[in-house]
């Protein structure tokens, strides 16, 4: 069963290219996600870049500069 509240709060924000793939921009994330610095929320996102790693995505694909 989908979150709601989460799916609302990420749609909020979604970008699309020409192609329909689907981004987001991680200062527009942040707030919605409740981070109040960028450095709190840096280190969200390297943790999770750590966790994609673990498990064998390629961390490039999924974390653009």
């Amino acid at each position: 069963m989908k979150n709601n509240r989460s799916t609302n709060i990420f749609e909020l924000v979604k970008h699309t290219t020409g192609y329909n793939a689907e981004y987001w921009f991680a200062r527009e994330l942040m707030p919605l996600l409740g981070y109040d610095t960028w450095r709190r929320f840096e280190d969200a996102i390297e943790r999770a870049k750590e966790s994609c790693k673990n498990v064998g995505m390629a961390v490039e694909e999924e974390f653009l500069p």
